[in-house]
């Protein structure tokens, strides 16, 4: 059932937000070895959680609304207004994560 749910919301982006939410995901997941898979639809646990707030944080900032980047992760807009708010005071205190987050919004700037 997710699959279908997911390729549903999917088909709601143009291809080129999705090969960059596809790259970004894939960047985490790279510097982490956790599974893109887990990231995008995983769990709850606070290391998933903040590497989806990561990824949210640089989606916006590349001027995605908060519907789009909860299209990503098939959740409501309104979780990712609270991640984003969250990633925001984790970098304000936590220069590793904040350079991480830093190396993923670099890792995706000037492509689509």
């Amino acid at each position: 059932m997710a699959d279908t749910y997911a390729a549903r919301f999917a088909r709601q982006l143009p291809l080129s937000e999705r090969e960059t939410a596809a790259r970004l995901v894939a960047a985490a997941a790279a510097a982490t070895g956790v599974p893109a898979s887990l990231i995008r639809w995983g769990g709850r646990t606070p290391m998933l959680a903040r590497l989806r707030w990561a990824i949210m944080y640089a989606l916006r900032h590349r001027g995605w609304s908060y519907p789009n980047v909860a299209s990503v992760f098939l959740m409501d807009h309104t979780t990712v207004m609270h991640g984003v708010e969250r990633c925001e005071r984790m970098m304000e205190v936590d220069e590793e994560y904040s350079t991480f987050v830093a190396t993923l919004m670099d890792g995706v700037r000037g492509r689509g």
